[in-house]
């Protein structure tokens, strides 16, 4: 009888553990915007919903720390959670004014628990041909930059305390949907290694709108982690030489949600910065 019972046991189908869907709604008045505008705005709000409720942390204030275009980098995600998977529907109604409506579902995707401290500014290159800033260059900046012109080359520099491993992605919104490329690393490492108190040394970037547009919203995502990740496995699709390429070699973040998903988060930071680039 034991014998059978464990066998049953061991050949039990196993089921995963499906993750929460929470459902979040927002709202955006259409005057003085675009109905495109006004459907980003309610979707915003409905992410905000959903982390609030996930959290508990009041997220409202974050679209104060940049203009409201790029607002949304920072609705996906606190300092601890991140909002994907999402799924928005859209109506419109009218009490008295037209109101565009948005109810969205979404999973929380929570990471940082135990993960490195980094800190991370964008720059413009200014008269500099490289991008070398010592540490005392770091600390005296006292602002990340968030808007570019057209072919502006500018530095992503990041610092830590400890010995890190990183990966950063650019991403972009493509209507309602975020499309993610990988930046670094871009040659033959599975990781771009950070040593404790010095900033690497990286390659100046730029970029442009597409050629129907005057003003992109674009931001970079960095993934640090203590230990050593093979970044190329989490995305393979590396960003090109123009807004074209990289257009061209993006992939719905999803994809990139699902593979993080597999790592164990608490020991990995996330964070994002967002800029624009205006012709």
């Amino acid at each position: 009888m034991k014998i059978i019972f464990i066998l049953l046991l061991f050949f039990q189908p196993s089921y995963a553990i499906a993750a929460k869907i929470y459902k979040g709604t927002g709202e955006s008045v259409i005057a003085h915007i675009t109905p495109e505008q006004a459907r980003a705005d309610a979707r915003e709000q409905a992410m905000i919903d959903i982390l609030q409720q996930a959290t508990g942390i009041d997220v409202f204030s974050i679209q104060l720390l940049v203009n409201a275009q790029m607002a949304s980098y920072h609705i996906l995600q606190t300092h601890s959670a991140r909002v994907i998977n999402t799924d928005c529907h859209y109506y419109v109604k009218q009490e008295g004014q037209l109101t565009q409506m948005a109810v969205c579902n979404g999973e929380v995707q929570a990471f940082g628990k135990q993960g490195p401290d980094v800190s991370s500014v964008l720059l413009s290159l200014g008269n500099k041909e490289h991008c070398e800033f010592s540490y005392d260059d770091f600390n005296a900046i006292k602002d990340s930059k968030s808007l570019f012109k057209v072919n502006e080359r500018f530095c992503l520099l990041l610092t830590s305390h400890e010995d890190i491993y990183v990966g950063i992605f650019s991403i972009y919104h493509d209507d309602m949907n975020i499309k993610i490329s990988r930046v670094y690393p871009d040659n033959e490492q599975i990781a771009l290694r950070v040593k404790a108190n010095e900033i690497p040394k990286l390659t100046p970037l730029s970029s442009q709108p597409l050629t129907e547009h005057n003003l992109t919203q674009e931001a970079f995502l960095i993934l640090a982690s203590k230990e050593s990740l093979n970044i190329k496995s989490l995305l393979a699709n590396s960003a090109g030489f123009s807004a074209e390429d990289t257009i061209k070699n993006s992939v719905d973040i999803m994809k990139f949600d699902n593979a993080l998903g597999r790592l164990n988060l608490d020991r990995v930071t996330i964070k994002v910065l967002p800029y624009a680039v205006m012709r």
